[in-house]
């Protein structure tokens, strides 16, 4: 395993339970701003969340397919330090936030199939952070579902990446024992709810403790 993987914990919706998962140090602290999925914050919400998560943890966005100009204006009203980007826009979306000095981290977030991996290995000016490789699915995570992260071996790119999809108490060990030079992080959401938006904080204090101790 890599040393010093980051921790980002997604698709927080609720503000008493933001903070008691800020408590816990993840790196990042992920907020999703698509209306259809079950665990969607509007922008007053991720206001009185962002108040109860310390400047440490960096506040993430989550956009599927939205305007660079929208996105910059929440992340500059909530007071967002990243961005993850999803859908067939986000290439374009990056270099145009990049233009609209969006001073932030921004992630790609791309499904860890095959095709997208050997794609993501060839190109060498992707305007990305990091990447971050998902479950397929029409609502753009959150499934619980892991892919075969046996075709992370066939990931020979130059970002690093976030591991994403379906990774709980269950399986996180086997997540620890990937070995790629690029692995960068994991990205940790439905498998730790009580329900959509609200996480178990036991259940994410014992995956977050054993990242950090592997």
């Amino acid at each position: 395993m890599p040393h010093n993987l980051k921790v980002k914990i997604c698709g927080l919706a609720d503000a008493d339970n933001a903070a008691e998962i800020a408590a816990l140090a993840p790196d990042y602290a992920g907020l999703i701003f698509y209306p259809p999925s079950p665990r969607a914050v509007t922008v007053e919400s991720a206001k009185k969340i962002a108040a109860r998560i310390p400047q440490q943890i960096r506040m993430v966005g989550v956009f599927v397919d939205e305007t660079p100009e929208n996105i910059f204006t929440i992340a500059q009203s909530v007071g967002l330090s990243a961005v993850q980007l999803c859908g067939t826009t986000q290439i374009v979306c990056s270099r145009e936030l990049k233009s609209l000095d969006f001073k932030g981290t921004i992630l790609g977030s791309f499904v860890g199939t095959p095709n997208n991996i050997a794609i993501l290995s060839t190109v060498r000016d992707l305007p990305f952070d990091f990447l971050l490789f998902d479950t397929p699915s029409a609502q753009h995570g959150g499934t619980g579902k892991t892919f075969d992260w046996t075709e992370l071996a066939n990931y020979h790119g130059v970002i690093p990446f976030f591991l994403s999809g379906g990774i709980g108490p269950d399986n996180l060990d086997d997540a620890l024992a990937l070995t790629h030079r690029m692995f960068g992080g994991l990205d940790l959401n439905s498998r730790l709810e009580v329900h959509p938006g609200v996480k178990d904080v036991d259940r994410t204090r014992l995956c977050i403790e054993k990242i950090r101790q592997t």
